[in-house]
């Protein structure tokens, strides 16, 4: 699975503080989309850790 810089950089984050699962918002600011195409959720699951992603 590929996974984005941001994430890795989460899910390391998550390793270090010995903590399964944490939360991760991004926001896009292009005006030319509608808010039912920013908003977004998923999971993403590596290595045993999850991260919660939220787009707004």
């Amino acid at each position: 699975m590929k996974l984005s810089f941001p994430i890795c950089d989460h899910l390391s984050h998550l390793s270090v503080v010995n903590h399964s699962s944490g939360w991760m918002a991004g926001f896009d600011v292009d005006s030319a989309k509608s808010w039912d195409e920013k908003i977004h959720a998923r999971d993403v699951e590596f290595s045993g850790k999850t991260v919660h992603v939220i787009g707004l």
